[in-house]
């Protein structure tokens, strides 16, 4: 069975987007998951996040680009289609463009299926 892709938006703070992480390595929802980290917070939320070893690859988000250049340069940097597009659904704000990504890649048929995590990330 080939490894399932699985596109997480982070769209909370580090800690947040570490405990998505967790909860989509562990095996329960993907069998074989292959992350692609979408990075919104920065060098410094990249530095962290890449020290994770079950992320494949991380891309940044680059603001000057917007919600469709950010899809466009995901989906030419990762081909194909993402079985599933993860984000966090908080009160904060400031990551409020990034949740929005998940919902378009998966109305554009980016990705089969949006999964949400709450605050805790779980």
């Amino acid at each position: 069975m080939p490894p399932e892709k699985v596109l997480l938006l982070q769209s909370a703070d580090v800690e947040t987007a570490q405990r998505a992480l967790e909860t989509i390595a562990r095996g329960r929802l993907f069998v074989q998951p292959e992350i692609t980290l979408l990075c919104a917070g920065g060098p410094q939320a990249m530095y962290e996040l890449s020290r994770r070893p079950d992320t494949a690859r991380i891309i940044a988000y680059d603001e000057k680009l917007g919600l469709w250049g950010n899809m466009k340069a995901v989906r030419r940097l990762v081909p194909g289609r993402f079985d599933a597009a993860a984000a966090i659904y908080n009160g904060d704000p400031s990551f409020r463009r990034m949740r929005r990504l998940g919902l378009l890649l998966r109305l554009t048929g980016g990705a089969k299926h949006l999964l949400l995590f709450n605050e805790t990330g779980g």
